[in-house]
Formats: structure tokens, C-alpha cells, sequence
């Protein structure tokens, strides 16, 4: 099973549920709820290259609901920011993490990891005779 992919759906949809629930009730979002949900959308980030791609959305929204009566501008300016100093703590994080002599472009593996979670769950070979 692929359970990175798992970990990245639901920490996405609890953020996207979040900021939705803030959206429709017209609620302020106080710092440490949005600590909070920066705190789970990192996690799911983290968890899957593919990700971060995805996340600058959920930071715009993010924007937009902190600086609610701002001007355009403004919102524009913090998603910005946020989404620079989100990625920069991501990269710092990484970099804490995982030392110098065991990085590696394994992300760039990833379909080859999938086809043998896939050939592992179904009990057949995927994985193509070139690898």
C-alpha cells in the first residue's frame, strides 16, 4: 500500500476542511490555529514530493481568510511571504533532518517505488524488465 499518499491526502483535505469551516462560518483564525494548520500542511508537504505543488493553494487561501478585509494587495503581498517563508522552513526542516551524506534524488524514484507497492498489493510483476 502506498501509504505516503495517504498521509499527504488526508493532511491536504483536514487543512482544505479547516479553512473551509473558516471560510463559511466568517471565523477570524487566531495565530495558533494557523500555526497549527501550517504545521499539518508542512507535514503534508513533507510526506510527498508532489505536494508542494498543491500547497501554495492552500496558502493563498490561507491569505485570504487572515487578511480578510485587506485590500488585494495585501492578501497578494502575504501569500507571497507565506508561502517563501513556508518553503524555506520546509527545505530547513529537510536539511535538519536528513545529513548531507545520505541525500540523494530519490524522490526521483518514486514511480519505480509505486510499481512495486502496486505489484506487491495485486501479486504481479510491474516493475518494466529495465530497471
Amino acid at each position: 500500500m502506498l501509504q505516503k499518499d495517504n498521509f499527504f491526502t488526508m493532511s491536504f483535505l483536514c487543512v482544505a476542511s479547516i479553512l473551509g469551516c473558516w471560510t463559511l462560518t466568517q471565523k477570524q483564525p487566531g495565530m495558533l490555529a494557523v500555526m497549527g494548520t501550517l504545521v499539518i500542511l508542512m507535514f503534508g508537504t513533507a510526506v510527498k514530493y508532489q505536494a508542494q505543488f498543491c500547497a501554495p493553494l492552500l496558502l493563498a487561501w490561507l491569505s485570504c481568510l487572515i487578511l480578510r478585509t485587506h485590500h488585494v494587495v495585501k492578501k497578494i503581498l502575504l501569500t507571497v511571504c507565506l508561502n517563501l517563508l513556508f518553503f524555506v522552513s520546509l527545505e530547513s526542516i529537510n536539511n535538519t533532518l536528513v545529513p548531507v551524506q545520505n541525500k540523494s534524488n530519490s524522490w526521483q524514484y518514486v514511480k519505480l517505488f509505486d510499481s512495486a507497492a502496486m505489484s506487491t498489493d495485486i501479486g504481479q510483476d510491474l516493475i518494466p524488465q529495465s530497471n
